[in-house]
């Protein structure tokens, strides 16, 4: 893989010219000018992608409905490419519009990409205003479905796509995202999970890194006085991180499959619980009354449950292994 190997970057756009016109600039000033900017415009209406070819003709743009979101949009680049012949060592980046990279950026993650086969390269993310580091790989526990930033490389399991660079070869052999299934938040992280299942190495390198704001796009609160407003929110709205749904999915999608009902029950009781904080005090303490003792007795025999399973695989596992030592 030489530094003049072909970059499709896949970059999904909405209604923020100036920003987008910004990461064109930064792109125009890459000392490997062997790319090709793959823009899926999920139905702007401030001229984005017209604005963007003429500044870079060689532009491929897809165009949306506003219907695909994150996940629909990466899909849309990655049928596209499917469909393209691609090079043996050409190359995919998935980049935020958002994000802010030196000249020598793509040379960079290149050179890293080089050195390691059957990878997936994180850029190291920085917040401009502070300067400091918030991502540089993730690791996931798939059986109490918790997330921490990685120690190292060597327990990297799980990334955003903020920046990753992969050979467009095994974009495809990956089969892209699940648009359907995880439209927006946890899509990243559900297809590099599976890159890793599937021997890849998730690494993060010093000198490949990006920049961006700390103000974010998705919603983290709910609407302390509607509480129907909150509830549609936490069911249905795909710019709230902790969708509970989605979250269901995606533990469905990546967790121990004995470890699934009990991380749902819990996604599902924390959501709840802070759900009927919008309900005025009365309510809210007459709600606590009645369910309180409800999850805790469903959380009781799921425990029961899942101890008269284990010990019954257990004593299998003992029964089998003596017939074994008997033969």
């Amino acid at each position: 893989m030489s530094t003049e190997n072909k970059v499709f970057i896949l970059t999904p756009v909405y209604n923020r010219v100036k920003t987008t016109l910004e990461f064109v600039d930064l792109l125009e000033k890459q000392t490997h000018k062997n790319y090709q900017l793959v823009l899926i415009d999920d139905g702007s209406s401030d001229s984005t992608s017209d604005m963007v070819v003429d500044k870079l003709p060689d532009t491929k743009v897809i165009k949306g409905d506003g219907s695909l979101w994150w996940a629909g949009s990466l899909q849309q680049g990655f049928k596209w490419l499917q469909s393209k012949k691609i090079g043996s060592d050409d190359c995919v980046l998935i980049l935020n519009d958002d994000t802010i990279f030196d000249e020598q950026f793509l040379e960079k993650g290149l050179n890293r990409l080089k050195e390691n086969s059957m990878s997936l390269l994180i850029s190291e993310c920085f917040f401009l205003e502070t300067k400091e580091v918030f991502d540089r790989g993730v690791f996931f526990d798939d059986r109490k479905f918790t997330f921490r930033s990685s120690e190292g490389n060597s327990e990297t399991n799980c990334a955003s796509t903020r920046g990753l660079f992969m050979n467009a070869a095994d974009f495809i052999d990956l089969g892209g995202l699940h648009p359907k299934l995880l439209p927006h938040y946890l899509s990243d992280y559900e297809f590099t999970i599976r890159a890793s299942r599937k021997g890849y190495r998730i690494f993060s390198a010093p000198e490949v890194r990006v920049w961006t704001s700390n103000m974010t796009s998705g919603v983290d609160e709910l609407d302390n006085d509607r509480f129907w407003r909150s509830l549609r929110t936490v069911l249905f709205s795909k710019l709230y991180r902790r969708n509970v749904v989605y979250s269901s999915v995606f533990v469905v999608m990546t967790c121990r499959w004995y470890s699934i009902p009990e991380i749902i029950f819990r996604v599902w009781a924390q959501e709840m619980k802070r759900l009927f904080h919008v309900l005025p005090d009365p309510v809210y303490g007459l709600m606590r009354l009645i369910l309180l003792p409800v999850f805790h007795l469903a959380r009781e025999i799921y425990i029961c449950i899942k101890v008269i399973i284990s010990e019954t695989v257990n004593s299998l596992k003992l029964i089998f292994g003596y017939k074994t030592h008997i033969k």
